[in-house]
């Protein structure tokens, strides 16, 4: 069939077969495999759709590790679409606040700071949401303390003679609301939010600004107002700056560690956010099962499941995990077994495995051994790719951390069987790799061994 086609429908084909194999390897953090295949994608594509994407995702590859390289495949891109197209302006937006992160990990004096603050003003007057970015504001929360030592310091303001901080527009007002926000200056602050509405209504920029001095207040209506505002007035790509102020509110909430004020908080901004609802629900779920109210986690569980207006699919296995462990508590093996094996299709999440292998270390010992053994495989598999942008180690635990943990667990449940040999084995892994907190558990494990005369000689560090 492929030799029926022209060279052009085939290049084609083989092209999108590799962007596909190398966003697979992306998923699987095997970074190094993905750019080759995205790499080997552009040399047989010929259509420029297929070359934005694969030039976007080799971009995301880079800016981590060569955020020169990163801005090269941007501009390419830009070299493709057309100037008045809504893929220009957002990945010229992306290449834009990509060079001011570029720019702010350099040692800024207060000059510097300013050209780059200048630029910003300049690109926001065109493109105002921008001001509503993480890497802006990170640009803005530098300025900041600039500014504050100078006060301390008792020296002139240095932004006092640029005119961009002295005229009265939107972004001379947004930054100095922001400096109040950072010194918890909430009546100045809310004054200048609402001076950038005064001379631009209907500011995502302002209405943003507002929800943070909300937040601050602990005033959830007015907080959920100015979203709704918000989101009126701005892209839907631009939705999740908006949403960070009722995040906070939420996570506020949930590290309370109180079941009833977290169910609050997701019965006011779920429906105002109804594509989180799953990640909402799942965690109420949790909560609740941490404090013992499994009927109540269930429903949570369930209604996360069950609610058809969640995009968040990435977390869809946080439900069945929850509900496995519910069953596993009682006793209904087979239903965990149903739901465990749901979970761990959906999402290979090497976290998902340690806690149903934590809830089984209760109720069935062989069972919790075979999932740490699982969890172990995960990581030796991780450690041996490498992550391949040189981040630090993160929650999926791709590092000796998550790897010495399996190993101690795997150790105590041996102890547990009275497989002592097969648990000093495991111990010794742990100090192997030398995991300090670990360490001290795994030596006083074998000092209790060795002290029930077993042949088994004691660690010395």
């Amino acid at each position: 069939e492929a030799l029926k086609l022209p060279l052009s429908a085939f290049n084609s084909q083989i092209a999108n077969f590799l962007i596909t194999r190398g966003q697979i390897y992306t998923l699987r953090r095997q970074y190094d495999v993905s750019r080759k295949l995205f790499q080997r994608a552009l040399v047989v594509a010929k259509d420029d759709s297929q070359k934005v994407q694969i030039y976007s995702e080799l971009a995301q590859l880079s800016r981590k590790i060569n955020v020169a390289q990163s801005l090269k495949y941007y501009k390419k891109i830009l070299n493709i679409v057309a100037e008045d197209s809504d893929d220009f302006k957002a990945f010229s937006r992306q290449s834009f606040t990509l060079n001011v992160n570029r720019e702010l990990k350099k040692t800024l004096d207060v000059e510097k700071l300013k050209n780059l603050l200048r630029e910003v003003e300049k690109y926001a007057e065109k493109h105002e949401e921008l001001l509503l970015n993480h890497q802006v504001q990170s640009l803005f929360h530098r300025a900041y303390q600039t500014v504050e030592s100078q006060i301390k310091e008792n020296h002139p303001n240095p932004f006092e003679n640029v005119d961009s901080f002295k005229r009265n527009s939107v972004f001379s007002n947004f930054f100095w609301a922001g400096f109040y926000l950072y010194k918890k200056d909430l009546p100045a602050a809310k004054k200048r939010y609402r001076d950038v509405l005064s001379l631009s209504p209907n500011s995502p920029a302002g209405y943003g600004g507002l929800e943070n001095v909300a937040l601050l207040e602990s005033d959830d209506l007015n907080l959920l107002s100015f979203y709704s505002k918000a989101k009126l007035s701005v892209g839907s790509r631009w939705y999740r700056f908006l949403q960070g102020p009722l995040i906070e509110a939420y996570k506020k909430a949930m590290n309370s560690r109180d079941p009833d004020r977290t169910a609050l908080q997701v019965k006011l901004i779920a429906p105002v956010i109804p594509e989180y609802n799953n990640v909402l629900y799942s965690a109420l779920g949790s909560i609740y099962l941490q404090n013992n109210r499994p009927d109540e986690a269930e429903k949570a569980f369930e209604r996360a499941l069950n609610d058809e207006g969640s995009t968040a699919n990435a977390h869809q296995s946080w439900p069945y995990l929850g509900l496995a462990v519910i069953a596993i508590q009682r006793g209904n093996h087979k239903q965990s077994d149903i739901f465990s094996k749901r979970a761990i299709e959906i999402s290979d999440h090497v976290g998902d495995l340690e806690r149903l292998a934590e809830a089984y270390a209760k109720v069935d010992t062989e069972k919790a051994k075979e999932l740490y053994k699982q969890v172990m495989s995960v990581h030796l598999d991780h450690m041996k790719w490498g992550d391949g942008l040189g981040d630090e180690s993160d929650d999926d635990g791709d590092d000796p951390y998550g790897l010495s943990n399996a190993y101690l667990q795997i150790g105590n449940l041996e102890l547990v069987q009275g497989n002592f040999f097969n648990a000093k084995a495991n111990f010794k892994k742990v100090l192997k790799l030398g995991i300090e907190k670990h360490k001290v558990i795994a030596i006083k494990k074998m000092e209790a061994l060795y002290k029930l005369k077993l042949d088994l000689p004691v660690h010395n560090p």
